[in-house]
């Protein structure tokens, strides 16, 4: 397996991580959704910079969701 694949792994273990809590939080009793929110935010973030690797791209420390996916769909086409 190479580092690149290693690595996208690694962030989509992190990523089902998120969702897990995400999902968690929303079943609760008391919910604060501001923090589930942010667990859906850091899954999905996890999610773009997964396909990123995996797609050879490169990627600043960002948590912009619009620029993530951005720079993803614009390699794509």
């Amino acid at each position: 397996m190479t580092p690149q694949r290693e690595e996208a792994e690694r962030f989509m273990r992190l990523t089902r991580r998120d969702e897990a809590a995400f999902r968690a939080l929303l079943a609760a009793p008391s919910v604060d959704f501001a923090v589930a929110c942010f667990h859906a935010q850091q899954a999905v973030e996890k999610a773009l910079k997964a396909a990123m690797i995996v797609s050879g791209l490169e990627f600043q420390r960002t948590h912009d969701l619009e620029e993530l996916a951005g720079r993803l769909a614009d390699a794509v086409r």
